[in-house]
């Protein structure tokens, strides 16, 4: 990533009030495709949570 996310969530909270269960959604590097049908999507956040999503049509 280019900054920080200490970087994204102060420049956000700077216009913005963040609440809980607020998402920050900094998009794709170069080069990553569009989802498409049956890709699976993952994410962590550390050690408290986990989200897996299989895509459908």
């Amino acid at each position: 990533m280019v900054y920080s996310v200490e970087r994204i969530i102060e420049f956000i909270s700077e216009i913005m009030t963040l609440e809980k269960g607020d998402l920050i959604m900094t998009g794709t590097p170069e080069g990553v495709g569009e989802i498409a049908t049956d890709d699976i999507l993952d994410a962590e956040l550390g050690d408290i949570c986990s989200l897996k999503v299989d895509v459908k049509s």
